[in-house]
C-alpha cells in the first residue's frame, strides 16, 4: 500500500473535512442522502466533537457520508479510495453498493474503485461501528461494554476478580503464568536465567 503523496504518477485527492453524520436508527438506506444528519469533522473521533452527552458515550454503528466527484483528467487512471485508519469495524459503500470492509481500528486500508465510480457525483457512505469487546484494542469486556472492564457500574468487583488472572509472554516462545507479586517476580528470574542461556 503506498503512501498517498502526490508524485508524477499519482494524484492525491484529499477527501477529510466536513461529513454527513448520523446514528443508526435502523432505517438507513446506503444509497441515499442520510435525512435529519449533523456535520461531522473527518477525521476526527465524534465521541469528542459534540456537547450530546447520547453522542459521547455513544457505542454502535454510525454512518458517515459525502459526496465526491473524480476529475475529468483522471478518467483513465486508476482509482483507489484508502482510509489512514476506522475505529473498530467499517464497511463501505459507494453509489449504494458495497465496496469493501475492514476490521481494525489502527490501521489503513483501501480499495480500487475504478470500476464503481460515477462520472459526476459519486454518494461515499461508511457504516462505523466502534463497539469494543476481547478481540478489540482497546480491549472491552466481554459483553462490550467498556474499556478493560473498569468503567462500569460493577468496577470494584471486576476489579477483586481479575487481581489474579492468565497472562501471555511472548519472547522466542510462548509461557503463561498466573499473575500475582510473587509468581511475576519468579517468572521474571525465570526469564533472565533463560536470556543469560541462550547468550552464553
Amino acid at each position: 500500500m503506498l503512501y498517498p503523496k502526490l508524485t508524477e504518477s499519482r494524484t492525491p485527492v484529499d477527501l477529510g473535512g466536513m461529513w454527513d453524520f448520523k446514528t443508526d436508527n435502523g432505517a438507513i438506506s446506503v444509497g441515499e442522502k442520510l435525512q435529519d444528519a449533523i456535520l461531522m469533522t473527518v477525521p476526527a473521533a465524534y465521541n469528542d466533537l459534540t456537547e450530546s452527552v447520547e453522542l459521547r458515550d455513544y457505542a454502535g454503528v454510525v454512518y458517515y457520508q459525502r459526496t465526491f466527484c473524480v476529475p475529468k483528467s483522471l478518467r483513465t487512471e486508476r482509482i483507489v479510495l484508502r482510509f489512514a485508519a476506522i475505529t473498530h469495524k467499517a464497511t463501505v459503500y459507494l453509489n449504494g453498493q458495497e465496496i469493501t470492509r475492514h476490521k481494525g481500528g489502527f490501521l489503513p486500508f483501501e480499495v480500487e474503485i475504478t470500476n464503481f465510480i460515477q462520472w459526476g457525483d459519486n454518494l461515499l457512505t461508511i457504516a462505523v461501528d466502534n463497539t469494543i469487546d476481547k478481540f478489540t484494542l482497546p480491549v472491552g469486556d466481554e459483553d462490550g461494554n467498556g474499556m478493560l472492564s473498569v468503567f462500569g457500574p460493577e468496577s470494584t468487583k471486576r476489579a477483586k476478580s481479575t487481581k489474579k488472572r492468565t497472562i501471555q509472554i511472548l519472547t522466542s516462545l510462548t509461557m503463561q503464568a498466573s499473575y500475582d507479586r510473587s509468581s511475576s517476580i519468579q517468572l521474571l528470574k525465570n526469564i533472565s536465567k533463560t536470556l543469560r542461556l541462550y547468550q552464553k
